[in-house]
C-alpha cells in the first residue's frame, strides 16, 4: 500500500473498488446486449423480472414504464459505433 493509501480506510477501499467495477460493468452491458436478439431479450425465461430485458430495466433503475433503458443504451451504442466509423 502507497503512503497516500496508507490512511483510507477499509471501507474507502472496499466502495472505490466496487464503483469501479460498476464502472467497468456498466461500460461492456452495451456490447453484451448487442450479442443477445431481441427475441430472446424479450422472452419470459422465469427470471424475477420475467426477461433479460425487464431485468436489465429494473438493475438500470427504469423510473417509469414508457422509458426502456436497455433500449437507450443499444441506441446509444449503435450511435457511438457510427459516429466512430465516420470520418
Amino acid at each position: 500500500m502507497s503512503p497516500l493509501n496508507a490512511s483510507l480506510s477499509p471501507w474507502h477501499t472496499h466502495f472505490s473498488t466496487q464503483a469501479r467495477y460498476h464502472v467497468w460493468a456498466t461500460h461492456r452491458l452495451p456490447d453484451a446486449r448487442s450479442r443477445v436478439s431481441d427475441e430472446n431479450d424479450k422472452r419470459d425465461v422465469g427470471l424475477f423480472f420475467n426477461s433479460i430485458h425487464g431485468t436489465l430495466n429494473a438493475l438500470l433503475g427504469q423510473p417509469a414504464p414508457e422509458l426502456d433503458w436497455v433500449d437507450h443504451l443499444q441506441l446509444e451504442a449503435a450511435e457511438a459505433k457510427t459516429s466512430s466509423a465516420t470520418p
